[in-house]
């Protein structure tokens, strides 16, 4: 491991090899950090927007996400003084929009944007949330569409992670109706669970999911807060877009060819796309 002054530890040949591929481990600092002591999140949870403080049944492992919201009006604050007991997991989005937050975010990422400028450059749309999760909850079985690292700061939590390109497990089909149905729910077959692989994280463990790695989460015996730092990238952005076309061309019989096989189909896919945009605006 690669030891520096800096909050991210990570070794640059494992980082080169692994982001983008396969699911890899980081170290970090922030969990001595202060930050995220339980008392600054209660007043990061007074300063931010009620509409990006959201509250998730901890149900089971390979459940589809249902939105969870307590019988009364919740404040942030108030979530986080029951989470020991209450079993469901709070976010706390776009807390970049806080200022210290926001350095800290930038901080890290411009850490970490030399190595991912390699595979992945032109970083934009930089983005952080805090999962606070009570004991023993879940968070069910799903992708997620951007690039992202997750940080341990309390707690220990279980990923169990499958692979991203196993498409089997993840078919063509799903991929293209989670971008065309704006992140569908997903489920986890029974005959697929023995794919994932556990990777367990402590405070100071930080990790990065390559993106679309189907994937739920189990909470160990305390309180658990995590930080997910995401960004996005032209190659993510043209990913995206290709697959909502492959799913348009699916729906009329058709069988485009994936994401990343041909890039000149990608190229003519974009093309179109931009010039039925261009004509549609004339």
């Amino acid at each position: 491991m690669q030891q520096t002054d800096l909050a991210m530890r990570f070794d640059a040949a494992d980082f080169e090899h692994h982001y983008e591929r396969q699911p890899f481990l980081l170290g970090h600092s922030l969990h001595q950090h202060p930050l995220f002591r339980f008392e600054s999140l209660a007043s990061l949870a007074e300063r931010l927007p009620l509409k990006h403080i959201e509250f998730n049944a901890a149900d089971g492992p390979a459940t589809p996400y249902q939105e969870y919201r307590p019988g009364r009006d919740y404040s942030g604050v108030e979530a986080l003084e029951c989470i020991a007991e209450c079993c469901t997991w709070l976010e706390l989005k776009h807390i970049e929009q806080i200022p210290e937050y926001n350095a800290l975010l930038e901080e890290l990422l411009d850490e970490l944007r030399p190595q991912i400028e390699r595979r992945t450059p032109g970083m934009y749309q930089r983005r952080a949330s805090l999962f606070v999760s009570s004991p023993q909850s879940a968070v069910p079985y799903h992708i997620d569409p951007q690039h992202n690292f997750l940080l341990q700061i309390r707690g220990e939590k279980t990923f169990t992670a499958f692979d991203h390109a196993d498409r089997e497990l993840l078919p063509e089909a799903v991929l293209e109706r989670f971008y065309r149905e704006n992140r569908c729910k997903l489920e986890l077959a029974p005959r697929f669970a023995a794919r994932g692989e556990r990777i367990a994280l402590h405070p100071g463990d930080a990790m990065h999911l390559p993106i679309n790695t189907p994937h739920f989460v189990e909470n160990g015996d305390d309180v658990s807060i995590s930080l997910s730092i995401t960004y996005a990238t032209p190659w993510a952005r043209r990913r995206e877009q290709v697959y909502a076309i492959n799913g348009r061309l699916r729906s009329l019989g058709l069988a485009p060819t994936p994401f990343g096989v041909a890039a000149w189909r990608d190229g003519g896919k974009l093309a179109a796309l931009h010039a039925l945009r261009w004509l549609g605006g004339r």
